[in-house]
């Protein structure tokens, strides 16, 4: 279980922490505290499955109406919705990676356990192949259960041999394709981006950051913004509209700070800062601060 969060030093004067206080009071941030809080303990990797509006209400000790507390954390952007329609904290895993990697940490040590054990005790029988067997299915499988590897185990010491889990089976090479094929045509018409780290950008993920590249109008650096897009986690559809909004105002300012002998960030660097979230945009994007009568929907990508 996870004993404690982290807190940056920037939450102090952050614009959506003054968002939040007008719309819930001075105790705003107790509550967003107490939430975080909560999920660290019961969903450490920030989505909280089958919440409802009065959970969360609960978690963040708020006793008014959890409509209300629910909208505003939404519009001040500490709360959203996935594509399944379950709230998550926004950018939980970036800001608390150590809550949100406390499940896999937990499991990589099982399996490290598991793995001097089962190397331990075929070491002893003198049972070469099943080291073997073990090293490359434990570096190329990972999905193995406790049971798997010890079922395997136990029909190797009783004279059996069974075939281990199949390994994934790599995609045929472009020579082997039949150009002809259904299978190959669906293939070959998939839109895919390689950033410059040599990830693959495809779906929803590549069909924003075109509309993102398109708006933020300055072509350079298209590869490594896309590995920056990519690190964005739990882009949701409110959250493009907002990014796509401040780059079009970033690309209208940047005649003016040219012509002055200014330098234009390039679109990598204002994603990895984060600068869509600058107070200097807001004017121009004339947010309201929201009612607290009224309810907001959100619809997330995915």
């Amino acid at each position: 279980m996870n004993k404690d969060i982290r807190l940056a030093t920037s939450f102090k004067g952050h614009r959506k922490r003054k968002r939040l206080r007008r719309f819930l009071g001075d105790r705003s941030d107790s509550y967003l505290i107490d939430l975080w809080l909560t999920v660290a303990m019961d969903c450490p990797e920030g989505v909280l499955p089958g919440w409802d509006q009065m959970d969360i209400a609960d978690a963040c000790g708020w006793e008014g109406d959890p409509e209300e507390l629910v909208s505003a954390l939404i519009e001040s952007s500490w709360l959203e919705k996935d594509s399944d329609g379950n709230y998550i904290i926004h950018d939980w895993c970036e800001h608390q990676g150590w809550a949100c990697n406390a499940k896999s940490r937990s499991e990589a040590a099982s399996k490290n356990i598991l793995l001097r054990w089962v190397l331990r005790e075929t070491k002893k029988e003198n049972i070469p192949d099943v080291k073997k067997w073990f090293k490359s299915e434990y570096a190329y499988q990972k999905g193995h259960t406790t049971n798997d590897i010890l079922s395997y185990y136990e029909s190797y010491t009783n004279g059996n041999t069974p075939s281990p889990s199949p390994l994934p089976l790599p995609l045929p090479s472009p020579k082997d394709n039949n150009a002809d094929s259904d299978e190959s045509a669906s293939r070959s018409s998939k839109k895919i981006y390689t950033t410059k780290s040599g990830k693959k950008l495809t779906g929803k993920r590549l069909e924003t950051f075109n509309q993102f590249w398109s708006a933020f109008d300055y072509k350079h650096g298209k590869a490594p913004a896309a590995d920056s897009w990519l690190k964005i986690p739990s882009l949701t559809e409110a959250m493009v509209k907002e990014i796509i909004a401040a780059a079009k105002i970033e690309a209208s300012r940047r005649p003016a700070l040219i012509k002055t002998g200014g330098s234009p960030k390039w679109a990598q660097g204002w994603l990895t800062e984060r600068r869509w979230e600058d107070e200097a945009y807001y004017e121009d994007l004339k947010i309201i601060p929201m009612k607290k009568t009224m309810v907001y929907e959100v619809t997330d990508g995915s």
